[in-house]
């Protein structure tokens, strides 16, 4: 008679542990497959900078911590019961929003505040549901304790992390290639539908098994509970595990800003550097052999070299190696700290304020990110000093107290070199030194070292500008940097100031659509639109009478073209109707067609660069006719399409096919006497007369009209077609 109960006891175990099981995996899936997902509706709307990301990190962190939260306290003080019916009562309620969709009323009106802007929209879009989510895995974890005694509930917080990370991989290489964005929102929103009936299965085998449980926890004295059986935690260790998990948590978010930065703000540039965070969780969360703690310490002063190395010598790198080396250093620090984290845990008893302090730990590090960097520094120094306060941090939390002799003196001999060199190579890259490569090989040789006269620096939600003054003798010149990519510049001598230099050469395309286009050439005054101020070097083709419009969304960069050059100046001195528009080009235009007020543009350029590219909603189907709409007949749109990672050829043909446009590339080089740097530029028009002009074609490299074709659309886009090997 014993074996079939046995066999039934068995059974009923093995429904259990799959139920919890299925429910955490589920939970933790949609928990991190909605953040890149709503983030790619927002990302437009707030100017493609990588702080859209950083500030829906910072959102989504505190909406995590007030799950923990959450779950803690109706742990701690409601029967189970109760704790079932509220619950299962927000789970509920949090259906009111769907579906999760941002509407455009959401779209911002001014400059002013986006962290609030993107808080509140967050908030209320997705709010709910993400609370709901994120407290039900540590909910579900102490049920599993107490319905399940004698087994750790600790693995199914591997199990969670999983759930993330597979979440992550799938948005990049399923989500994203197979779907649009409304179609990927509709999809998510099933899905939690099926984690609300799985959740509420749990909650009935929670609800029946009830009665016997009080309202404090009580583990059964088991080997497996006592083993991991500890006393109430010290002040000290309460803060260390808040510290550790800020360090990592603020790490994750400097390497994802760098790397969008100084690459581009794309939703894979997200989800690489969260997936390789939630790796180390998985795995030091899941056993012990995975962190065999003497290899990764001795590792870690490696991997932080490899930081500083990529961070030094930055965009002269590769792709490849840029994106390999961030990868590696956060996978090894992240190793480290989540690694001290797992050996510093508690027993099961204090399970659920254990995981509050971690998200406690990962909201402290997204604020120091997200809020006080900006606040405290002028330039983009976060990674530099996430990597010190990590090796600062570890060393404090690893240190062997008890080790004594010649072995602990080397290791802390060794520590200390690390620190030295490492607080030296950054102070370095903070003091302005930066590697420079003439050839652009993307290679770690033929480089050299500089050091530019910073004018002013400046940082705001849009990034780190700075104006840079080099050269020697007569021929001074002055940069305009939006992070490490360079702008614009202009000769400060009188007699060179009004040459267009930089990308904007006359042979370059934007340089014949200006001097060539038909009004021109006929001597009439023409109506310019362009997206993108950098310094206005694009003023320097004007003329008396003309109309130019600049539309540009920071603020800063308005600033300091009209304080630092003088191209929108001497326009002005020449009778010509400037005006500069703040906000998001895109937006703006949108509205003004909506007010009936189309601009008529002879030459509409767009210019406007995020890290080293133009941002993929100003690449779109839907954004193409929108400029289409603001052109004169005969008008011609300039795209700058220069990049070091992305081939947007395809991408403009595209655009060319589906306005019924032909597309004539200029890929022009170096000027060095006249500081015209080599540029990607297309031209798009149906003027016949333009096209007609011999001139036009003297400086042409391709005709895209015929070139194999990208089209994306604002629900659909993607760049690993794109990417440059």
């Amino acid at each position: 008679m014993g074996e079939p109960g046995q066999s039934a006891a068995r059974g009923r175990l093995t429904a259990l542990l799959a139920a919890f099981s299925l429910s955490i995996a589920l939970g933790s899936f949609l928990l991190f497959l909605v953040q890149p997902l709503i983030g790619r509706f927002i990302l437009p709307w707030f100017g493609a900078t990588p702080a859209v990301w950083t500030t829906c990190m910072l959102a989504f962190q505190t909406l995590l911590l007030a799950g923990y939260a959450y779950a803690h306290a109706l742990t701690r003080s409601t029967s189970p019961k109760k704790q079932v019916m509220i619950h299962g009562g927000l789970l509920l309620i949090s259906l009111a929003v769907f579906p999760i969709i941002p509407g455009d009323a959401w779209k911002p009106t001014s400059t002013l505040r986006p962290t609030l802007q993107i808080t509140l929209l967050l908030a209320a879009t997705v709010g709910l549901p993400f609370l709901a989510l994120s407290a039900g895995a540590p909910l579900l974890q102490h049920w599993h304790a107490r319905t399940i005694p004698g087994r750790s509930p600790y693995r199914l917080y591997a199990l969670s992390n999983l759930g993330s990370l597979g979440a992550l991989l799938a948005y990049p290489l399923v989500f994203e290639l197979l779907w649009g964005a409304v179609t990927q929102a509709w999809i998510w929103s099933a899905a939690y539908l099926i984690y609300v009936a799985a959740f509420l299965g749990c909650a009935a085998l929670v609800w029946r098994s009830a009665p016997t449980w009080p309202i404090e926890p009580v583990y059964p004295a088991t080997a497996a509970l006592a083993a991991e059986a500890t006393p109430r935690p010290r002040l000290g260790g309460l803060a260390l595990w808040i510290a550790l998990s800020a360090c990592g948590c603020a790490l994750l978010l400097a390497t994802t800003q760098q790397m969008c930065q100084d690459v581009a703000v794309i939703p894979f540039l997200w989800v690489l550097p969260l997936a390789i965070y939630l790796i180390t969780f998985v795995l030091t969360f899941d056993s012990d052999r995975w962190y065999p703690r003497r290899l990764y310490l001795a590792l870690l002063p490696v991997a932080l070299a490899i930081g500083c190395v990529v961070l030094f010598i930055g965009v002269n790198l590769g792709i490849v190696w840029q994106v390999a080396g961030y990868s590696v250093t956060l996978f090894v620090c992240c190793m480290v700290c989540h690694g001290e984290l797992v050996r510093a845990r508690p027993g099961p008893r204090h399970l659920t304020l254990f995981y509050l302090l971690i998200a406690t730990g990962g909201a402290l590090g997204s604020v120091l990110v997200a809020i006080v960097a900006p606040l405290a520094l002028d330039g983009l120094h976060d990674y530099a000093l996430t990597l010190l306060a990590c090796y600062g941090l570890i060393f404090v939390a690893a240190r062997d107290r008890k080790a004594r002799g010649l072995r602990a003196r080397l290791t802390l001999a060794a520590w200390i070199t690390g620190a030295v060199l490492l607080g030296g190579s950054l102070g370095t890259h903070m003091a302005g030194w930066e590697i420079y490569d003439d050839d652009e090989d993307g290679l770690l040789w033929g480089k050299g070292l500089r050091r530019s006269k910073v004018l002013v620096e400046l940082r705001n939600f849009y990034g780190v500008v700075r104006v840079t003054q080099g050269g020697s003798g007569t021929y001074q010149l002055r940069y305009l940097e939006h992070g490490r990519i360079m702008h614009g510049k202009q000769f400060t001598d009188r007699k060179k100031r009004a040459l267009p230099t930089s990308y904007y050469g006359p042979d370059t395309g934007v340089g014949v659509a200006m001097r060539l286009h038909p009004k021109r050439a006929g001597g009439g005054v023409m109506r310019i639109g362009v997206i993108g101020l950098g310094t206005g070097t694009i003023a320097a083709y004007t003329r008396g009478g003309d109309y130019l419009r600049f539309y540009e969304i920071n603020p800063y960069v308005y600033g300091l073209a009209s304080t630092f050059f003088t191209f929108l100046e001497d326009a002005e001195n020449r009778g010509v109707d400037l005006d500069v528009v703040l906000g998001d080009a895109r937006i703006r235009l949108e509205r003004q067609l909506q007010a009936d007020q189309p601009q008529r543009f002879d030459v509409l350029v767009l210019d406007a660069f995020s890290s080293d590219a133009i941002p993929i909603h100003l690449l779109t189907r839907e954004s193409a006719a929108i400029y289409d709409r603001h052109l004169d007949g005969a008008g011609i749109i300039a795209i700058n399409i220069s990049n070091r990672y992305l081939n947007l050829k395809p991408v403009v043909a595209g655009l060319a096919a589906g306005l019924d446009m032909y597309a004539l590339l200029y890929d022009t080089t170096d000027d060095d006497d006249n500081e015209v740097d080599g540029a990607d530029w297309v031209l798009l028009t149906r003027n016949a007369s333009f096209l007609d002009h011999d001139d036009v074609y003297e400086a042409v490299s391709e005709d895209l009209a015929d070139g194999d074709a990208i089209l994306w659309t604002d629900d659909f886009s993607s760049v690993y077609g794109i990417l440059e090997q």
